[in-house]
């Protein structure tokens, strides 16, 4: 999702979108009509990844809370609007990149249209590079718990979220242990009926604060950045154990 500081309220769109070829920006495009394309300056784009609610009971011990799990990147910078003449490049590169996931489906390219829809469809849409000045990341995934109850939480099949329509052979690809999708009937002891988890199931307990490795490999990863600013988890990045504890 792009956003752009705008009065009365934020500018939002949802837009595909690909890394420039030389890694420091991200180029996409708008519809003409969009107000974005007059609203060019500092904006951010929040690209999210596997989400989802867990249940207390798929830990496995007492005294745990429900919560969601999730990850997100937000790339800050300048938008520029790019010279139209980009355009055919940029979208043939974009659909390049997608049509790849659908082999061995023969993949779609532009000259399947005709000049005259072709250049139609170039007049609606207006291609833009966001430089990218600043990464901040979120990788909440359970890291202030134990391996061994966040495995047991990952453990139930088809306990995830779907990455997207499965791929060339059909599949439903999941994330075990990031989202609330109760598990397939038959799979494992987690199939088996439990209880709908209640507050009552969970007693007030005193949290150990954040601090330096309190994450685990995830507390000291380093997240590439333009322009070579790197940052661990507690540096220029958010833990994801300062963000929700639970």
């Amino acid at each position: 999702m792009l956003c752009v500081s705008a009065e009365p309220v934020p500018l939002l769109a949802h837009v595909p979108f690909l890394l420039s070829e030389d890694g420091a920006g991200v180029d996409l495009h708008l519809v003409r009509s969009n107000p974005i394309c007059r609203a060019t300056g500092p904006a951010r784009l929040v690209v999210t990844g596997p989400d989802g609610y867990v249940s207390p009971d798929w830990y496995g011990i007492a005294d745990q809370v429900p919560t969601w799990n999730y990850t997100a990147v937000h790339l800050s910078g300048r938008l520029e609007a790019l010279p139209a003449d980009r355009l055919p490049e940029m979208l043939a590169r974009q659909s390049a990149f997608f049509e790849a996931r659908l082999l061995p489906k023969p993949p779609w390219t532009m000259d399947k249209m005709s000049a005259e829809v072709t250049a139609r469809f170039l007049r609606m849409i207006l291609p833009f590079r966001l430089h990218v000045e600043d990464v901040q990341s979120t990788v909440k995934l359970g890291q202030n718990k134990d391996a061994a109850v966040r495995l047991a939480a990952a453990r139930p099949a088809g306990n995830g979220v779907r990455f997207g329509p499965g791929g060339a052979g059909g599949t439903d690809e999941r994330a075990p242990g990031l989202t609330g999708a109760r598990p397939a009937a038959g799979v494992g002891a987690a199939a088996a009926p439990r209880g709908i988890w209640t507050k009552k199931k969970h007693k007030a307990r005193a949290l150990p604060m954040p601090g330096a490795g309190c994450c685990g490999t995830a507390g000291g990863a380093t997240f590439a950045r333009p322009n070579g600013l790197d940052g661990p988890g507690h540096g220029g990045t958010v833990c994801a154990c300062d963000q929700n504890r639970s």
